[in-house]
């Protein structure tokens, strides 16, 4: 087999083979998962992708946008090499929206406060406070526009630094060298399959990471696909990204109205709220026994829990 060509086609190649290795299983529960609409992501270790190429933790560093973009096209490769060595698929189906999220992130690129300029377009890890969560909504990522004179169709992608507003060229991009400036959308009918589920949370950095008097910075992040309601408002959490800079359109005598946003690559919450799932059988065999055994007393096990907690609590 001919070396890749490319670095692009060497990160692809590099990936691909990862995730064959270490995730197939993973990757072959997608394929057997009902919902094709659905959003799947496919977690992947970053120390141990750094180790395999430092080619690939540059590039992660330098030009994160790109190189997340790859890993989502290499772990849509990697799903259609085990489709297609797969011998029953009947059973099985391939998923469009697949990604490739990292965790295990190297101490360097965590950081304990807020990220600031110096940051802006890397690749960072932030952790913090969730304060405050917006309604989830979907949004068009990209939309088909005409040119008016010529006929001409493309693709526009939504621009997350514009607040998703659609940035239209300012001749028609054909290739028949149309002087076009005038563009319309190609249907009024919003396309489901061009759009996601989208959604803003409001970080604060953590008192305790702070020097005594400074107060904590905040910072909305943008959450996408899978990612959403993956937290709620007063969990701690660790997200990594890229740091972008958000602003509204100029107006001629305003203001500049620009602010920092996070826009999430993975989610993990820090303290998971404990639920019922996970109380193992025996802790709750023990639990009924107990209950079974002061059933016609109750008052009688309760306070046996209140002596067991503090020895000054008492009961009437």
């Amino acid at each position: 087999m001919p070396p890749p060509s490319s670095p692009v086609e060497s990160h692809l190649e590099l990936l691909k083979l990862y995730l064959l290795e270490k995730h197939s299983d993973d990757l072959r529960a997608i394929l057997a998962a009902d919902d094709a609409r659905r959003h799947y992501s496919v977690h992947a270790g970053c120390m141990s992708l750094m180790d395999l190429s430092v080619e690939f933790g540059e590039a992660l560093i330098s030009d994160p946008l790109n190189i997340l973009s790859i890993m989502d096209r290499a772990a849509f490769m990697a799903l259609q090499e085990l489709y297609k060595q797969s011998e029953c698929k009947e059973k099985l189906s391939l998923k469009d929206h697949l990604h490739m999220r990292l965790n295990n992130l190297p101490h360097f690129i965590q950081t304990m406060s807020l990220p600031r300029c110096i940051n802006v377009r890397k690749f960072q890890s932030i952790s913090g406070t969730v304060l405050r969560t917006t309604a989830t909504k979907v949004l068009e990522h990209q939309r088909e526009y005409r040119c008016n004179k010529c006929g001409h169709e493309f693709m526009v992608e939504a621009n997350v630094q514009l607040y998703h507003s659609y940035p239209l060229p300012s001749l028609c991009p054909s290739e028949a060298g149309c002087n076009g400036t005038r563009f319309s959308p190609t249907s009024k009918v919003t396309n489901l399959s061009y759009c996601r589920d989208y959604q803003e949370v409001l970080v604060q950095e953590k008192i305790n990471n702070l020097v005594v008097g400074i107060i904590p910075g905040r910072m909305w992040v943008i959450l996408e696909d899978d990612l959403v309601d993956s937290c709620k408002p007063g969990q701690d959490v660790l997200i990594s990204g890229v740091v972008l800079v958000r602003q509204r359109r100029f107006s001629r005598g305003q203001r500049p109205d620009s602010s920092f946003v996070f826009q999430a690559h993975s989610v993990e919450v820090a303290q998971a709220e404990c639920t019922s799932a996970e109380v193992s059988v025996d802790v709750r065999k023990e639990f009924e026994q107990f209950w079974q055994s002061h059933r016609e007393f109750p008052l009688v096990g309760r306070n046996k829990i209140l002596s067991a907690l503090k020895s000054t609590v008492c009961s009437w």
